[in-house]
């Protein structure tokens, strides 16, 4: 059974590859793609850690101070590196034919849409939301803001925002002293994953949930207002030095 990660250089992509080596799980490539110098979302955190460390009760916390390179090596698995941004380019597909993986966990910059070719292959995706309510754009945010709470899903890319056959969902506490944006949500996201790999191993197979067909009744949210933001976080009483 082969299992591949397509790795962007993002606190995600941190949390997936220390989650997966914590599991004991053999990938059988880690395609790392884009620079450290790459102008996406999800490359720079410098600044995100609070003082005494992050916190999540009952989670995986990921060192985020470790380059996904060193987890990669780490872990002793096969990996590549692809000097392109661009989740679609033609490098980058033509790597993943020659693999031919039975599941590719995918982990990209913020805001890409995998499209074409790339899209035959069985790409899971967890996206940090209720879907399908909740899809689009920094869906943590307006969640919490609507509903008080948060949540991940995971699902197979398809050509639509956020719309894919769904695998798995889970709701998760909001805590007040972790940002948001990038660890918390890396960490939500890690921990769905790590229930999704663990049962496709044991099943050999996807199992979907099975959930009324709603794509046309909610629609995609977008960049969330600054001051919409602020309040968000004024609503979970946010601490963070």
């Amino acid at each position: 059974m082969k299992i591949v990660l397509i790795a962007a250089l993002t606190e995600r992509s941190k949390a997936y590859a220390q989650i997966l080596r914590f599991l004991g799980i053999r990938l059988s490539e880690v395609v790392i793609y884009g620079t450290d110098k790459t102008n996406l979302l999800g490359v720079n955190s410098e600044g995100l850690f609070p003082r005494g460390g992050v916190h999540a009760s009952n989670l995986f916390v990921p060192d985020f101070k470790e380059a996904l390179q060193e987890t990669v090596v780490n872990a002793n698995w096969s990996y590549s590196i692809i000097d392109e941004s661009d989740v679609n380019s033609e490098k980058l597909l033509e790597k993943i034919r020659k693999i031919s993986p039975d599941m590719i966990i995918f982990s990209g910059y913020g805001g890409q849409i995998v499209k074409g070719p790339l899209l035959e292959f069985p790409l899971v995706h967890i996206h940090s939301g209720w879907v399908p309510e909740f899809k689009g754009s920094m869906t943590l945010f307006y969640e919490i803001l609507q509903d008080g709470e948060c949540a991940a899903s995971a699902f197979l890319l398809n050509d639509k925002i956020d719309e894919g056959k769904i695998i798995k969902r889970k709701k998760y506490v909001v805590p007040h002293d972790i940002n948001l944006d990038y660890v918390f949500d890396s960490i939500v996201r890690a921990d769905l994953l790590k229930e999704v790999v663990l049962s496709f191993i044991k099943d050999k197979k996807f199992s979907f949930e099975e959930i009324e067909d709603q794509e046309n009744l909610f629609m995609p949210y977008y960049i969330m207002h600054p001051l919409l933001k602020h309040l968000t976080l004024l609503k979970i009483g946010y601490e963070h030095d």
